[in-house]
């Protein structure tokens, strides 16, 4: 899977504008983790659905960058949140789960 540069990085510059610096280099290093993870692909738990899950866990509460994952994780799988971004359903061709943070 292939994605247009510009729209990767302007993904990222407002997700460094939104988030803190801590929070900024974890998700830099979750997206580093799944790319390494994918081309492994060793582990039983797809890639695609850790990352979403940790995705979900660190952008609560930022529903644009939530929904923007969306551009770049492959068919089938799709997060989805309320207004404020604080119930979060992560979809993947196995099922749905949604959690709710404070």
């Amino acid at each position: 899977m292939s994605f247009p540069v510009a729209a990767s990085l302007a993904f990222l510059d407002v997700a460094k504008s939104e988030l803190g610096a801590e929070s900024y280099k974890q998700f830099l290093d979750l997206l580093s983790q799944y790319r390494v993870e994918r081309v492994s692909a060793t582990d039983p738990d797809p890639p695609t659905v850790r990352l979403l899950s940790g995705v979900s866990d660190l952008l609560n509460g930022h529903p644009a960058l939530l929904t923007g994952m969306n551009q770049f994780v492959p068919g089938g799988f799709s997060i989805a949140c309320s207004v404020d971004g604080k119930a979060v359903t992560v979809n993947t061709p196995m099922g749905s789960s949604t959690q709710t943070y404070p």
